[in-house]
């Protein structure tokens, strides 16, 4: 069997072309989740920022539907295959459905 270290990346390497990453984050914060409509098919559906950060640097976390209910503040999360996107300029970390 083939056994494969998972090889992770600090928050002060990601940059805005960053794809397929593991991070181990602690959760800073959580902002309430607000409500947002698909725009592929209406559906309703929530999503929130969540502010985590590891001993480099601090990064936004967006979170949808299910993933709120999974991170908890205070607790550190190793975050799989997960990408960069900017937002007004912000880098957020995002998690693939």
């Amino acid at each position: 069997m083939f056994d494969e270290k998972i090889q992770f990346t600090t928050v002060a390497e990601l940059n805005s072309r960053s794809k397929n990453v593991n991070v181990e984050v602690k959760i800073v914060s959580i902002e309430e989740a607000r409500k947002v409509r698909s725009r592929s098919d209406s559906t309703l559906h929530r999503v929130t920022e969540a502010l985590v950060g590891d001993s480099t640097g601090v990064v936004l976390l967006t979170l949808w539907d299910e993933q709120i209910d999974a991170f908890s503040v205070g607790k550190t999360y190793a975050v799989k295959n997960a990408f960069i996107n900017l937002i007004n300029g912000t880098m957020h970390l995002n998690v693939g459905r």
